[in-house]
């Protein structure tokens, strides 16, 4: 209820903080993996040590691969500026 006035009064973030004690809460509760008390996320991937994701069905390519090359070609273009 204090989550949907928070979001309703535009304070975003007190809603976002209520909604992840929310979670934090039920989970703690139903004993699954997830969040822990300090709030980082120790069901994503990277915590677990598993890659990314393919991307457009290219085998190899791992979205943090192409995040990668992204950003090498934008130094380059600065680069010649």
């Amino acid at each position: 209820k204090r989550m949907r006035e928070a979001a309703a009064d535009l304070e975003f973030e007190e809603a976002a903080r209520l909604r992840d004690e929310i979670r934090r809460l039920e989970q703690a509760d139903l004993g699954l993996p997830g969040l822990s008390s300090n709030g980082a996320g120790s069901a994503s991937p990277r915590a677990e040590g598993q890659r990314g994701r393919s991307i457009g069905g290219r085998a190899g390519i791992s979205a943090r691969d192409v995040v990668r090359a992204k950003m090498r070609a934008r130094k380059e273009r600065r680069a010649r500026r």
